[in-house]
């Protein structure tokens, strides 16, 4: 008897899951603890309600701030496990910074192919939800992407001038979860 493959929901975390920090100086970065880390709110309960339809529910994250050392690697271990709390499966995480040339960096797939053979996922019937062009441009892989954030003139301007259109937008992942789940 053949197994039936798995279906994921591959979420990017800052902008997504945990709110996006800003500073003057050093513009927006991401959380480097748990007394940074805040939950956008619904977030949670958008993850138990993909856990609920047999989704997988896999973050997909570049975090350069590992190798920059702003981001200590025992602090982001505590992230997430409290993400694995959540009922996040797993993380799969990009710690090399923009201008490095690998292979894993979002806007590459890499992750997410990783993930889908590591979990023996349909990509076809999995989504990828991120705040960021290279969020969308990396989930084409699967059968559906969702943007999360606001309609800035900007973002809207970088997905028509390359061709890369996702799906779906919403303002939040809780806002989202219907259409990504139909």
């Amino acid at each position: 008897m053949e197994s039936k493959r798995n279906k994921a929901i591959f979420l990017d975390r800052d902008g997504v899951i945990d709110k996006l920090l800003y500073d003057h100086d050093r513009g927006i970065y991401s959380a480097k603890d748990m007394d940074d880390f805040e939950l956008i709110p619904g977030a949670k309960d958008a993850i138990l309600k993909f856990k609920e339809k047999g989704y997988l529910v896999i973050v997909i994250t570049n975090q350069p701030g590992l190798t920059y050392g702003y981001i200590k690697e025992k602090d982001y271990d505590e992230i997430n496990n409290f993400l694995k709390s959540l009922g996040v499966d797993d993380v799969f995480t990009c710690v090399h910074s923009p201008d490095a040339k690998c292979e894993c960096r979002k806007p590459s797939p890499k992750m997410i192919n990783d993930a889908a053979v590591k979990y023996d996922i349909d990509l076809s019937n999995s989504v990828m939800v991120g705040d960021n062009l290279s969020d969308i441009k990396a989930g084409k892989v699967c059968g559906k992407t969702v943007f999360i954030g606001n309609k800035r003139a900007d973002i809207m301007n970088l997905f028509s001038e390359r061709k890369i259109e996702p799906d779906g937008h919403f303002v939040s992942l809780i806002d989202a979860v219907d259409f990504i789940l139909k």
